[in-house]
């Protein structure tokens, strides 16, 4: 039988930064009011909520939203520090005004495919999906999906950089659509259910390795 599992894909939420038209990054900033009440809205959306544990980014918006999520569903939060956002480095803070004028060819080629530049200190696409899907299968691996033993499905709250990271995988699609993809589930709700193949993403990980 195949080795799956059943995982709610969550985007966090609306931040302070993002609300401000700023680069968020990996940087720490909490959800708005209005990025709470939006995770509130999606949870009521849903035909059901049987989660065993919430896996989240150590940032504190995706903490505030895990919380959110464990709550309603009565289950534990696990932070795992590899579902960090990948650092935007010295962009981090500034607006997206600011670069399209400043660095407008980088900042350009970086929205249309963020695997083509790596933001000046920043994190690369490569190194961060190597960290992120790495993250991901070993916590994975350690929870039990046989409903006989006791194992259940899993909600996971990413950033959306690192969310797009996770439906490229789930897709098999190229970097350039990473923006796209992350987007469209954010404008859908920002919650959606995915089985996900954990031999393949042990496998993804092996081939990573192999190359690197």
């Amino acid at each position: 039988m195949p080795d799956t599992i059943e995982a709610l894909l969550v985007a966090c939420g609306e931040t302070e930064w993002d609300a401000g038209g700023r680069l968020l990054g990996a940087a720490d900033v909490p959800l708005t009011s209005a990025g709470r009440e939006g995770v509130l809205a999606s949870l009521e959306r849903l035909d059901e909520l049987d989660l065993g544990l919430v896996l989240a980014a150590p940032d504190e918006a995706c903490g505030e939203a895990a919380g959110l999520i464990a709550d309603r569903a009565e289950c534990k939060v696990r932070t795992l520090s590899g579902l960090v956002e990948p650092t935007a480095g010295l962009w981090e803070g500034m607006s997206r005004e600011a670069l399209a004028a400043k660095c407008t060819h980088a900042f350009s080629t970086w929205l249309e495919d963020p695997g083509l530049v790596v933001p000046p200190q920043g994190e690369g696409l490569a190194e961060a999906e190597q960290r992120v899907l790495g993250s991901l299968s070993a916590a994975l691996d350690r929870v039990k999906t046989s409903r006989r033993a006791g194992g259940a499905r899993v909600a996971i709250v990413l950033r959306p950089m690192a969310l797009g990271i996770v439906l490229c995988w789930q897709q098999s699609a190229g970097s350039d659509r990473l923006w796209s993809l992350s987007s469209a589930h954010r404008a859908a709700g920002g919650m959606s259910w995915a089985t996900l193949d954990r031999e393949r993403l042990r496998r993804t990980q092996q081939d990573v390795r192999a190359s690197a």
